[in-house]
Protein backbone atom coordinates (compact mmCIF):
# COMPACT_ATOMS: atom_id res chain seq x y z
CA UNK A 1 0.00 0.00 0.00
CA UNK A 2 1.00 3.64 -0.33
CA UNK A 3 2.47 5.48 2.68
CA UNK A 4 -0.06 6.58 5.34
CA UNK A 5 -2.65 8.99 4.09
CA UNK A 6 -1.69 9.00 0.40
CA UNK A 7 -4.42 9.84 -2.08
CA UNK A 8 -5.27 6.80 -4.18
CA UNK A 9 -4.78 6.57 -7.92
CA UNK A 10 -8.55 6.74 -8.49
CA UNK A 11 -8.76 10.19 -6.88
CA UNK A 12 -10.50 8.82 -3.78
CA UNK A 13 -8.89 9.63 -0.44
CA UNK A 14 -7.81 6.48 1.40
CA UNK A 15 -6.01 6.20 4.73
CA UNK A 16 -3.34 3.52 5.17
CA UNK A 17 -1.72 2.79 8.53
CA UNK A 18 -0.83 -0.14 10.76
CA UNK A 19 -4.46 -0.23 11.88
CA UNK A 20 -5.77 0.09 8.31
CA UNK A 21 -3.28 -2.02 6.35
CA UNK A 22 -5.69 -2.47 3.42
CA UNK A 23 -6.71 1.16 3.57
CA UNK A 24 -10.02 2.74 4.41
CA UNK A 25 -11.90 5.09 2.09
CA UNK A 26 -12.69 8.57 3.38
CA UNK A 27 -15.95 10.30 2.47
CA UNK A 28 -14.66 13.72 3.41
CA UNK A 29 -11.79 15.56 5.07
CA UNK A 30 -12.14 18.81 6.99
CA UNK A 31 -9.14 20.73 8.28
CA UNK A 32 -9.95 21.72 11.86
CA UNK A 33 -6.59 23.23 12.78
CA UNK A 34 -3.62 24.16 10.59
CA UNK A 35 -0.36 25.63 11.90
CA UNK A 36 1.70 25.26 8.71
CA UNK A 37 3.80 22.26 9.85
CA UNK A 38 0.95 20.14 11.20
CA UNK A 39 -2.80 19.86 10.77
CA UNK A 40 -5.66 18.28 12.66
CA UNK A 41 -8.04 16.76 10.13
CA UNK A 42 -11.50 15.35 10.80
CA UNK A 43 -12.59 12.61 8.42
CA UNK A 44 -15.52 10.30 7.93
CA UNK A 45 -14.83 6.80 6.65
CA UNK A 46 -16.85 5.14 3.92
CA UNK A 47 -18.50 3.13 6.72
CA UNK A 48 -19.61 6.38 8.40
CA UNK A 49 -17.12 6.22 11.28
CA UNK A 50 -15.34 9.36 12.46
CA UNK A 51 -11.56 9.47 12.11
CA UNK A 52 -9.30 12.23 13.46
CA UNK A 53 -5.79 12.55 12.03
CA UNK A 54 -2.74 14.56 13.07
CA UNK A 55 -0.77 15.21 9.90
CA UNK A 56 2.84 16.37 10.18
CA UNK A 57 5.03 17.97 7.52
CA UNK A 58 8.07 15.97 8.62
CA UNK A 59 6.32 12.72 7.63
CA UNK A 60 6.79 13.64 3.94
CA UNK A 61 8.25 17.14 3.50
CA UNK A 62 8.35 16.91 -0.31
CA UNK A 63 4.57 16.34 -0.51
CA UNK A 64 3.43 18.55 2.39
CA UNK A 65 2.55 21.64 0.34
CA UNK A 66 0.57 19.59 -2.17
CA UNK A 67 -1.31 17.82 0.64
CA UNK A 68 -2.22 21.12 2.31
CA UNK A 69 -3.42 22.57 -1.01
CA UNK A 70 -5.54 19.49 -1.68
CA UNK A 71 -7.15 19.56 1.75
CA UNK A 72 -7.86 23.31 1.59
CA UNK A 73 -9.04 23.26 -2.05
CA UNK A 74 -12.69 24.18 -2.67
CA UNK A 75 -14.89 21.10 -2.66
CA UNK A 76 -16.81 20.33 -5.88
Amino acid sequence: PPPPGRKGVSGVWRWFSQAYRNGVSLEYLVCVWDVQSCMLVRCKTGAGLPLWLWLHADADPDEWSALRRAIHAPKP
